[in-house]
């Protein structure tokens, strides 16, 4: 009798044990459950964040809070990496003693857990460095801006001044004040590209009336083929010197919109600027 009771005490000693075991086993797993479905959920979200993020915008102070925002985000990112870490190593500490048929489960949860971080890592990082990237991208768009800003007001009151002075009658002086003249037409001939550098940079496209007949936006466009002594033309027709902004094309051509203010009065002085030395060379 003794040794049934002692039997008896044994088994059932295994039998808690083995309760507590699988209480604590199956609070592990509705743990991992919880926490892998919290954090594949966080995933998702944030996927959905960096993949619609919507396009970078078009001026500095925008930029710059986009970036706040996406530094915010990695700030959270920060934080739940502690929890995917967790997850993890609460994982493997189940996978090491779970029973055989549930090995390729908790495998399986842990892979996933780690190829969806790695993707949302890598979108994030792509993310921080697209916008960095076109913060110094505007920045130095913009000085480019301010400095062809600066060099067209000195140009245009060099040739307000100069318009105001009568002309001379020594011809010499007159073929001297061409040389000049042609010196600087060249001068803003090699700042064209800038300034068509900064006009797309801030444009959008617009469907213009379908009867309208697209023009050139410079002053070119209204000044084609009348030619002076002094407008000396390339074998296609074009005068050496003569800044283009656009070309004429006709039909349904979809004209860019300069949505930027600055931008926009960059261009229109440029245009000004051409054609007061367009007079001037006449």
């Amino acid at each position: 009798m003794s040794t049934l009771e002692s039997k008896w005490e044994t088994v059932s000693k295994l039998c808690d044990n083995k309760q507590s075991k699988l209480d604590d086993a199956l609070k592990q797993a509705e743990q991992l459950h919880k926490a892998v479905h919290m954090l594949l959920e966080w995933l998702s979200d944030a996927e959905m964040k960096l993949r619609f993020a919507g396009p970078l915008p078009e001026d500095e102070a925008s930029t710059r809070q986009q970036i706040a925002e996406h530094q915010s985000f990695m700030r959270e990112m920060e934080e739940q990496q502690v929890n995917k870490d967790s997850t993890i190593a609460l994982a493997q500490e189940i996978l090491s003693k779970c029973h055989p048929d549930a090995v390729t489960v908790i495998r399986h949860w842990i892979t996933i857990i780690q190829s969806r971080w790695e993707e949302v890592s890598l979108w994030a990082r792509q993310r921080e460095q697209k916008l960095n990237d076109h913060l110094r991208s505007l920045r130095d768009i913009l000085d480019l801006l301010e400095e062809l800003m600066r060099w067209l007001l000195g140009a245009e009151a060099t040739l307000t001044a100069l318009e105001a002075e009568p002309l001379p009658d020594d011809i010499p002086i007159i073929e001297r004040l061409i040389d000049d003249h042609k010196v600087f037409m060249d001068d803003m001939s090699q700042r064209q590209p800038d300034v068509d550098r900064i006009s797309k940079a801030f444009s959008s496209k617009r469907q213009p009336p379908q009867q309208q007949q697209q023009q050139q936006t410079t002053p070119a466009g209204r000044d084609k083929g009348r030619r002076e002594p002094h407008d000396r033309r390339t074998p296609h027709g074009q005068s050496q010197g003569t800044p283009r902004t656009s070309t004429p094309v006709r039909g349904h051509h979809v004209e860019p919109e300069i949505r930027n203010p600055r931008a926009r009065e960059l261009v229109e002085k440029w245009q000004h600027v051409w054609l007061l030395a367009l007079e001037r060379q006449r």
